[in-house]
């Protein structure tokens, strides 16, 4: 789906998506949305991949991805993503693609990912990754 560049998260009527619930797979890619669309989301409690690539999203919040905990793929490079908040990130993530955006920090937000295998966290504004990564992840196989 991609939509006109004015669209808006709160444009993307909800109705449209409620029978999505058996969904795996699902990419919003190249749109200019500013922010997750939670009322969409909550309609996939089994999707296990997003991909959010080459929108205009400024952060992730712990209520966007609160109605899919089955998520293992999270695609949201190049973006405009400056903040995650600590708990946004689920815990079950096994692939995490951060690249090309706004990030000085990390917040925490990766460290208690224990099934992570690859992250992506190229092109931002990392001062240092001292303790923001898991601690122990024996499934990590690229930082």
């Amino acid at each position: 789906m991609q939509c006109n560049p004015k669209y808006r998260t709160s444009d993307l009527k909800e109705s449209v998506f409620t029978k999505l619930d058996l969904l795996d797979y699902f990419s919003l890619a190249d749109n200019s949305f500013t922010e997750m669309p939670r009322h969409v989301l909550r309609h996939m409690p089994h999707v296990k991949t997003l991909d959010f690539c080459r929108n205009k999203i400024t952060k992730l919040t712990e209520e966007d991805f609160q109605d899919i905990q089955e998520l293992e793929h999270l695609v949201v490079a190049d973006n405009q993503i400056s903040k995650i908040e600590k708990h946004a990130i689920p815990k079950g993530l096994k692939h995490v693609h951060l690249g090309i955006n706004k990030l000085s920090s990390l917040n925490g937000a990766l460290r208690d990912l224990d099934y992570l295998e690859w992250i992506f966290i190229n092109a931002n504004h990392l001062k240092s990754i001292d303790n923001e990564l898991p601690v122990v992840s024996t499934h990590c196989d690229r930082v």
